[in-house]
């Protein structure tokens, strides 16, 4: 098996910041506010040439209220999964009694511990020598995890820790790293109910949840598998109106992240309240995911609360083309995440969806179609000339994306662009997936200018 280390600590001394430059990623999000992880995040990280998984985790900072605080108890659930612990204290600052507190803790897990104090280039660390070693913990690796000073020595410790076949067995997990083959965002606003969602597909407690609003911060990732698919989740953080995130530093950086993974995602999930349905905020979340080519399914959650189910079912089935135009029938599906007896049907919608995004068409079916589409209904005449259609192409999937040549490229009207796009889609069976369709003039072989 591979190597396993969790990070602990109490807030506000490095750990996230120390997991994204050990993982090479930005995944957990950094901010001088203690207390901002609240959920842990798992990923391959490596030390050099030594690969390992690492777990970043909530700050520990109170012990009087553990059965309690449910971001207490997540840390704890996933403790056991490590072999050993990173016990990092701030080298600028002096021992605190919370400091004391989570060594404490940390001992009766009877883990292996490396002690390492981080903040090491800040110049209030030279007036403590070698922090916690009071612990008992040994001497303190002295790190900088912002500029990657003191990584060598950390390596070496690590070594020292670890079994002695850690080289073998971390360079053959690395070596057969296995990438999802569908990986797909849960988006939306917050509160909708994405990380009970979340929780639900992923058949455990694994986010926290509850009725405050903006309790995730992180994106969470986990995989399942689903009829010979292996499907990555990712619970993101409700987004907002960006005139409201704008004045929270906090809320402005978890707002980047959830639309970094909408961008990173093959296919998103935009959870909607069913008591709320179709607010502005979630048109533009809509718009937003259509804009950047992600396939997209509705989940309307919350359906359990809805007391004339048959009603509000007819008005989505007659508004929801209408609302969102971008994506004529697109794929949506009545849902309680709490409930949960429609979770292999959402499933099925999923698979379905992403292979739809990766439809091929053949070139010679569409230039068939082109030529009945412009028999019926040809393009408008630009400046007094004819805007002449010639040949058609599929250029890309994920989304399809289309190449129309033609004599004028800029006669081409938007509202006939719209009009091609609806045909392709019910021509071709791409009901609900965005597609990008563009126009080029083809180079003429005798001309000179070209």
């Amino acid at each position: 098996m591979s190597l396993t280390v969790i990070i602990l600590g109490k807030p506000n001394v490095g750990k996230s910041t120390l997991y994204n430059r050990l993982t090479g990623k930005k995944e957990a999000i950094v901010a001088a506010v203690a207390g901002l992880t609240r959920d842990y995040q798992i990923s391959e990280a490596s030390l050099y040439d030594k690969y390992f998984n690492i777990i970043d985790t909530a700050g520990i900072d109170n012990f009087n209220i553990e059965q309690d605080n449910p971001v207490f108890d997540l840390t704890l659930s996933v403790v056991k999964q490590a072999d050993i612990i990173f016990f990092l204290i701030d080298a600028s600052n002096e021992i605190t009694s919370e400091d004391i507190e989570c060594a404490n803790l940390i001992r009766s897990f009877g883990k292996k511990v490396i002690l390492i104090a981080n903040k090491a280039e800040l110049k209030k660390s030279k007036v403590y020598l070698e922090p916690g070693v009071e612990f008992g913990f040994g001497r303190p690796v002295m790190i900088s995890a912002k500029n990657q000073i003191g990584f060598e020595d950390l390596r070496e410790e690590l070594i020292k820790f670890s079994p002695k076949n850690i080289e073998e067995e971390s360079a053959k997990s690395h070596s057969k790293k296995n990438l999802a083959d569908i990986r797909i965002a849960i988006a939306g606003r917050p509160n909708t109910g994405k990380s009970t969602l979340f929780n639900l597909l992923n058949g455990s407690k694994r986010v926290l949840t509850g009725d405050k609003p903006g309790l995730t911060r992180d994106s969470i990732i986990s995989l399942i598998k689903y009829n010979d698919y292996n499907i990555s989740i990712i619970d993101t953080a409700g987004l907002r109106k960006n005139s409201l995130v704008r004045k929270d530093e906090v809320e402005g950086l978890t707002s980047y992240v959830s639309r970094k993974e909408i961008r990173y995602a093959q296919l998103v999930l935009l959870v909607i309240d069913s008591t709320e349905l179709f607010t502005n905020q979630d048109l533009a979340v809509a718009r937003y995911i259509v804009e950047e080519g992600r396939a997209l399914v509705l989940v309307l959650n919350k359906w359990d609360l809805i007391d004339k189910k048959e009603e509000l079912n007819k008005k989505v089935k007659k508004d929801i083309n209408y609302i969102l135009s971008q994506v004529k029938g697109i794929s949506w599906i009545e849902f309680s995440s709490l409930i949960g007896d429609k979770k292999d049907k959402l499933l099925d919608t999923i698979i379905e969806n992403y292979l739809l995004w990766n439809k091929r068409i053949a070139t010679t079916n569409l230039n068939k179609w082109l030529i009945d589409i412009t028999k019926t209904n040809p393009p408008a005449q630009s400046s007094g000339k004819s805007v002449k259609l010639r040949y058609l192409t599929q250029i890309n999937i994920r989304p399809p994306t289309f190449l129309i040549f033609c004599n004028n490229p800029l006669g081409v009207k938007n509202s006939y662009k719209r009009f091609l796009i609806n045909q392709l889609r019910s021509s071709f069976g791409l009901n609900g997936v965005p597609i990008r369709l563009m126009f080029k003039k083809p180079k003429n072989p005798y001309s000179k200018n070209e």
